[in-house]
Order: C-alpha cells, then sequence, then structure tokens
C-alpha cells in the first residue's frame, strides 16, 4: 500500500526554539519582565507559597474532590498531626485523605552554587543605569545596585494521610514521575529553584485496636536564595560631572615643533669598496616632528621637497596626515613639495609621555659625497687608489 502525500503542511515551525544556554538566559530574563530594572524581591514566605502551589498542582484528588493541603510548621509525627487537624465530619469523627506540608524551622546556608559562598565585603554591583528627568529639566541618572544573593537549603517534608491503598500509589506515582530527571524546578517571583527528592518513609500505624490508615511522607530539599528589599538601592547620577586636578598646571599654549635635517654621507675609506659606488646621490631629508605633553595636533608650511622613503614615530597609537587638506594615503607614494601645507594629528600609546613622527627621504638635489681632502691625507696613504674606483 503506498502513502500519499499530505495536500498541505499544517504544523509549520516558523520560530527557531531556544536550547541550553540560551533557553538559560531567556528564562532570567523573565525575571524582570514587565517591572522596574531591579529583579523582585523574594524571601522565605514566597518560596513556601510557591512550593504549596506546586503540591497543590499536582492534581491528587478522591471521588472527585481535591484533597485539603495543610501546612503545619512542626515535627511531623502522627500524634502531633492530629492536634491542629480542623477535617471533621458532622460527627466529629477525622476526615482522612488529606496532604501535610511541613518545612524545618532552621534553614541553612545553601548549595545553589555548589559550596561556593559569597564575596567578602557585601559589596554593591550596578545592574542597569536609566536615564530620568530632574525637576527643573535638566537629565540625569539613576543607578540600580544591588547585593548579592546568599543561598539557602529548604527541607520540605509532604505527607499523605489517607486509607485508600490506590490513593497512597497514586500519590507515589506521582511524585517519583516529577523528580524522573532528578531535578524539578518552582520559580517563586519568577525566580527558577531546583528541587532534589531526598527520601521517602512510612509512618502508617497498622495497629488491630486502632483505627487503619496510611501515612507517606516524602522528605525534598528546596536549593533556593534569598533577595531582600533592603539589599536594593537607587543612587542619582547627574549628566555633567566637573573634574579639577590639584597640583602644577600644564601650559595649555604648549605646541609641537617642526624640524627639518639636510645631510648626505661623503665618500671615506670607511664606505669605499671594490665594487662600483655612486659619487653623485640625492641629498637625504629628514622631517621630525615632536609632539610634547598636551600636544595633539600641529599645522605648518615646509620649504623644501621632500620625497618620503620611510615614517619613524616614537609613542605613536595611530596619527592622520593632510597635505594641502588631502588626507594622505601610507600606500601610496608620499611626496611633498615646497609650499605644502601640513596638518598632522597624532593618538598617543601613552598619554603622558612626548610622541615623535619622523618622514625621512630625499629630495631632488643632487650633492657630490667624494671627500678628497680626506682622502688625500697623509692618514690615508692609499687615498689615490681609492679614487679611482669611485
Amino acid at each position: 500500500m503506498m502513502i500519499q502525500p499530505k495536500p498541505f503542511l499544517d504544523k509549520l515551525k516558523l520560530r527557531k526554539k531556544a536550547y541550553g544556554k540560551e533557553r538559560r538566559r531567556n528564562m532570567n530574563k523573565l525575571i524582570m519582565e514587565h517591572g522596574t530594572p531591579f529583579p523582585k524581591p523574594i524571601e522565605y514566605q514566597d518560596i513556601d507559597k510557591e512550593f504549596e502551589k506546586w503540591i497543590g498542582g499536582l492534581g491528587m484528588d478522591y471521588n472527585g474532590k481535591k484533597l485539603p493541603i495543610f501546612k503545619l510548621f512542626s515535627n511531623q509525627r502522627i500524634g502531633e498531626y492530629s492536634q491542629t487537624w480542623q477535617h471533621l465530619d458532622e460527627v466529629g469523627n477525622l476526615l482522612l485523605n488529606f496532604i501535610c506540608i511541613t518545612r524545618e524551622n532552621n534553614p541553612k546556608h545553601g548549595e545553589n552554587q555548589g559550596s561556593s559562598f559569597n564575596i567578602p565585603g557585601n559589596r554593591k554591583y550596578p545592574i542597569a543605569i536609566v536615564p530620568t528627568l530632574e525637576e527643573n529639566g535638566e537629565e540625569a541618572f539613576d543607578m540600580y545596585s544591588i547585593h548579592q544573593p546568599f543561598t539557602v537549603d529548604f527541607i520540605y517534608k509532604v505527607t499523605l494521610v489517607t486509607n485508600q491503598y490506590d490513593l497512597l500509589n497514586k500519590m507515589n506515582q506521582t511524585i517519583i514521575n516529577e523528580f524522573k530527571s532528578l531535578e524539578c524546578y518552582i520559580a517563586p517571583c519568577e525566580h527558577y529553584m531546583p528541587m532534589e527528592l531526598q527520601d521517602i518513609s512510612d509512618e502508617s500505624e497498622y495497629a488491630i485496636d486502632d483505627r487503619k490508615f496510611y501515612s507517606q511522607t516524602y522528605s525534598i530539599i528546596l536549593k533556593g536564595y534569598i533577595i531582600r528589599k533592603e539589599d536594593m538601592e537607587v543612587t542619582k547620577l547627574p549628566s555633567r560631572i566637573m573634574m579639577t586636578m590639584m597640583g602644577e598646571r600644564t601650559p595649555s599654549n604648549k605646541k609641537a615643533t617642526v624640524k627639518v635635517e639636510e645631510y648626505d654621507e661623503p665618500l671615506s675609506c670607511c664606505n669605499i669598496r671594490e665594487e662600483e659606488v655612486e659619487r653623485f646621490i640625492n641629498k637625504k631629508i629628514t622631517l621630525t616632528i615632536n609632539f610634547p605633553l598636551c600636544a595633539f595636533k600641529t599645522e605648518f608650511e615646509i620649504d623644501t621637497d621632500l620625497f618620503v622613503d620611510e615614517i619613524e614615530t616614537t609613542n605613536v597609537y595611530d596619527f592622520v596626515c593632510q597635505i594641502n587638506n588631502e588626507y594622505v594615503n601610507f600606500d601610496e607614494e608620499i611626496n611633498i613639495y615646497n609650499g605644502d601645507t601640513i596638518r598632522i594629528e597624532i593618538e598617543r600609546d601613552d598619554a603622558m609621555e612626548d610622541c615623535t613622527i619622523s618622514f625621512v627621504g630625499h629630495s631632488d638635489e643632487m650633492v657630490d659625497t667624494l671627500n678628497e681632502k680626506e682622502l688625500l691625507s697623509d692618514e690615508n696613504p692609499y687615498g689615490e687608489e681609492l679614487i679611482k674606483n669611485v
């Protein structure tokens, strides 16, 4: 039998679902959704209410009626339960089939973050800066800061008291199904906290003279954390701050110094080789600009031609150069002519040190590098022979 394809698609995945770390981050965003930059505070009573709500959501019922839930904060022995039972029939007999919730009265340091403790010093950490408008119409900022939450372990005991064995099995099956992945989560005030099932115990009494009933207890540890209202603080910040420094003032009229050096290297017995060397070469020129402290730009007019071969910098992170109001492309040849206007702006590596930029190159003027006077001196007996090699 051949299966015909469907004529249409009715289940389209139009959105990409989040998994793993992305899903956990999205769940964290729910804490501050539709609220202030602060997360919702969470204390002991909030966790107790959410745990009771979770127990009520397990769907435990009998004969179409939902089992009543009692919160008892004492040692959970069945004899002590009878002191607070208010679930009586019209003739005063105790009605079974109910759930009791108790919690240890002395919660201890938690393990929500493993064995780690808080950072010493009780520091505050900023979480958001929000712009606000002051009464005088000026803009300011509110900085929201919070202390580090502290972890607490809550140990709850959930007891089912019933005279129906089927109800006992249903409760046991429901609890184990909730913790089949080791952890089950509740979200008091949108803060997700894990729970683990520690133990299942049976406190049923089967004495012949007493009324037969079942009492099964589930010990659950909740690894939570606490954020108190007093741990949150809002600080007003001005939009403008004027800062002054005491001490010696740095002159504000410091300017960059520009220096042009023209030089040549005359031939001598030290640099003449047997191979052929050039006697006439282009005059070498170095344009050096020194930027003292507090100087970041300069503009000057050069009085010579300069064909740049290389650029040397000291304590310069970055700089831009303009020749006659046109930006220089350093990937191309850089030619500077007499009368050109040069503008340079720099950014330092170290803001407290001077920096220097040197344009090393040559001009089109030729110079004779042969120093015959030195070569023909009495100290160089081979001077005449060396001159012939030039």
